[in-house]
């Protein structure tokens, strides 16, 4: 077989209600950016096994990045409805809900997805933000701290840290972690932008 997509759409030809290989197949083309395809695997899967939480995470996240945001939430609610410890869902909901100003509800899932898994970054990098907006600075540099602990090389956390050093008149600790980011990622605007203000003053 040439991949795992040729594999599984096989596997699909010569059985029926395979609700392992329609996951199997939907996993490959979501990592080939194959979106809309996935998504259709992944819809069929939830149909043959309904009750499946991964299988409704991962069609979430799916949605997510195909911008279908709302279906995306249901699916991260219903996957909790039926497993209320899954991490991924926890995380992606409390990040959808904190782009709808659902701080509070935002907080309160990822602190759960990162009570399941202490080491989930992007839960602990999003509740750094979460905790930022709510203009709780000192408990977001202690989160995103701790993303770093985790992983030395995340440009976003540098930068996203080195901004609220910066509301805290912390400069030369700012300029180190946006030092950091373009090292990591010399494209990264954003840390060039936050680098280049400072500079300019």
């Amino acid at each position: 077989w040439q991949d795992t997509t040729t594999l599984f759409e096989r596997t699909l030809e010569v059985t029926t209600e395979n609700s392992v290989a329609h996951v199997a197949l939907a996993t490959g083309l979501y990592r080939k950016g194959e979106l809309k395809q996935a998504i259709v695997h992944f819809r069929r899967a939830i149909q043959i096994r309904p009750q499946n939480a991964a299988d409704h995470s991962s069609l979430g996240v799916a949605l997510l990045r195909e911008g279908e945001l709302s279906e995306a939430v249901e699916h991260f609610n219903v996957a909790l409805k039926y497993n209320p410890l899954l991490a991924e869902a926890h995380s992606y909901l409390g990040f959808l809900q904190a782009r709808q100003g659902r701080l509070e509800e935002a907080l309160e899932h990822l602190s759960q997805a990162l009570e399941i898994d202490p080491q989930m970054i992007e839960a602990q990098r999003n509740l750094g933000n979460v905790l930022n907006q709510q203009g709780k600075a000192d408990e977001a540099i202690e989160s995103y701290r701790r993303v770093l602990e985790l992983a030395p090389n995340d440009a976003m956390t540098h930068n996203n840290l080195g901004a609220v050093l910066i509301q805290k008149g912390e400069t030369d600790e700012a300029i180190r972690h946006f030092s950091e980011a373009l090292t990591i990622d010399p494209d990264y605007r954003t840390a060039q932008e936050n680098l280049g203000r400072i500079q300019s003053r």
